[in-house]
């Protein structure tokens, strides 16, 4: 829906029907300095669609993982087995997605695990905007769902 929003404003300005823009920051602005913005905001909301893909990625991994450990509550003495199981829950809670990454990667493969490894570095980078940290390359939002569904794919039975 916002994407369509842009565009609306796109083609007011290439048919130059100003009157459309009325009540809107872009009425009165120059061709320029909308055309600006409508790149920026298009490029923010590509950003935080990889950073919300990124978020659904780590909460399904994080899930597989915990639920990897519900084999515990079967063994005796059954009261430490809960002790032991909530505290692995607890403790996957704050693993680092890397190390997700990394526990998996025999599942998925050392290209799929770089490929992830990139889009999580660009999430990164969006959600810390760190200077020293900048990725190599800008993930488009495609790609990142291209390789977080296809990750996720690959582990879905195990």
């Amino acid at each position: 829906m916002t994407k369509d929003c842009l565009r609306v404003v796109q083609t007011s300005l290439d048919t130059n029907n100003e009157m459309a823009l009325q009540g809107t920051r872009f009425f009165g602005t120059s061709r320029r300095e909308s055309t600006d913005w409508i790149a920026r905001s298009q490029e923010e909301i590509d950003d935080l669609t990889v950073l919300s893909l990124c978020a659904i990625f780590e909460r399904r991994i994080i899930t597989l993982v915990q639920g990897k450990g519900r084999g515990i509550l079967e063994e005796p003495p059954l009261d430490l087995s809960e002790q032991v199981h909530a505290k692995f829950v607890d403790a996957v809670e704050r693993w680092r997605i890397d190390d997700f990454i990394s526990l998996l990667e025999r599942y998925v493969g050392r290209d799929l695990s770089k490929d992830t490894r990139s889009v999580v570095a660009y999430r990164n980078w969006v959600a810390h905007r760190n200077p020293k940290r900048q990725p190599e390359k800008k993930t488009e939002p495609q790609t990142a769902y291209d390789v977080l569904t296809q990750f996720l794919d690959r582990i879905r039975e195990l």
